[in-house]
């Protein structure tokens, strides 16, 4: 009896599995036609491959095959468009890429071959518009990316033997690239550069002999709060007062009342010292839970000046100071994924800190007011867990 029901079971079991299929059933063995009225346009290490699909009903995609170093690499574009793109080569050289139709039951229509003439590669077209220059504590590099591309920029520097060693890698798909390499000291050393992309290309490398220019972070010890007519000089309580922003602790903060209940918030900052500033990091309240929500600042101004007019009124400091007064700049708190949702890589960039760059030709101040023009739940309350600066004090 056992022997009989295994058998039959082993009858079911072999049954399922011949008559197990995966994916579409063939319904013919017929090719479709093939496509027409083919145009290249070539892009920056590609090109984008347009044509006419044949007019029957049952093409399920068009694919193109080419080979790089004898690796075979498919591009598929649906029905509903007429082009397919291709991408990431990092070469000039003309390529040729086979086409086909391809109909539901994966018959496949004859080839139809076309050459591709890529123009320059990204990683060297952007490449070509970098410049560097010295920046307080390494040096500074400026991009044009009009394409929106997402590539890296590696740093190198010349260690005591002379020799050129990887630094950081930043990346970035910004269309107007600014970013400034640090931790290096003020003597003069060869700088180099390379970009990469997603495709694994590699640029060739610019070289510039620079001198960076000495910083320091300034010593928190020294700032105090300056309270001038129109500043928020409240604390929620005595455990967020002010001072919480210098601590070196972002587990604390500064945390206003709404006071007047108006919007921008302005606060001003004694450095404590008269000095050239280079940067500075603002923190929001820390935790994944706050990050671009609440109080925590969007957008703000920062302006400096090394002296204040004193006995002054309401009215100078609602808007005629800014003629005494230098703009350091304009900042927002950015959130890479744009509007909606926190995501897991907004909170992992608040949790490094914003950091703000200084005017190369800014003189030396000690006076700091920031203007809060809004906060990310658009409320007149403000709290900020910590403030660096760095700087030349000397």
């Amino acid at each position: 009896m056992k022997q009989l029901i295994y058998s039959f079971f082993l009858l079911v079991l072999i049954s399922s599995c011949a008559e197990d299929h995966i994916g579409q059933t063939p319904t013919d063995g017929t090719a479709p036609s093939t496509i027409t009225a083919v145009e290249v346009e070539s892009t920056p290490g590609g090109a984008k491959i347009s044509y006419t699909i044949p007019k029957e009903t049952d093409i399920s995609y068009v694919k193109g095959v080419y080979y790089v170093n004898n690796r075979e690499h498919v591009v598929r574009s649906s029905i509903y468009k007429n082009s397919l793109e291709i991408e990431g080569l990092g070469t000039t050289d003309p390529l040729d890429i086979t086409l086909y139709v391809v109909d539901h039951s994966e018959n496949v229509s004859e080839p139809y071959v076309v050459t591709i003439n890529p123009s320059t590669p990204i990683v060297d077209l952007i490449l070509s518009s970098v410049k560097l220059q010295a920046d307080f504590g390494g040096v500074n590099a400026t991009w044009n990316n009009g394409l929106g591309s997402e590539i890296g920029l590696t740093i190198m520097a010349t260690n005591s033997k002379g020799e050129l060693e990887d630094g950081e890698t930043y990346y970035s798909n910004m269309k107007e690239g600014d970013y400034s390499f640090r931790g290096y000291d003020d003597v003069k050393r060869v700088f180099a550069l390379y970009l990469t992309d997603k495709w694994g290309n590699v640029s060739d490398t610019i070289q510039q002999e620079v001198s960076p220019y000495y910083e320091m972070q300034l010593d928190k010890s020294k700032h105090k709060r300056l309270v001038l007519p129109k500043d928020n000089s409240t604390n929620l309580n005595t455990n967020y007062t002010f001072e919480k922003m210098f601590d070196n602790s972002l587990s604390s903060m500064w945390h206003t009342t709404e006071k007047d209940g108006s919007i921008p918030i302005y606060f001003t900052l004694d450095l404590g010292v008269d000095a050239k500033l280079s940067r500075f990091k603002l923190y929001h309240r820390d935790g994944t839970s706050w990050f671009y929500k609440h109080y925590n600042p969007k957008t703000f101004e920062v302006w400096a000046t090394d002296t204040y007019k004193e006995g002054m009124g309401d009215e100078y400091w609602t808007e005629e100071w800014k003629n005494d007064w230098v703009q350091v700049g304009d900042y927002v708190t950015l959130k890479p994924s744009g509007d909606g949702t926190v995501t897991n890589e907004d909170a992992e960039y608040a949790s490094k800190g914003f950091e703000y760059s200084a005017p190369l030709d800014l003189k030396k101040v000690r006076y700091l007011r920031f203007v809060v023009k809004s906060t990310w739940s658009g409320a007149a309350y403000l709290h900020i867990a910590e403030l660096t600066f760095w700087g030349n004090d000397r």
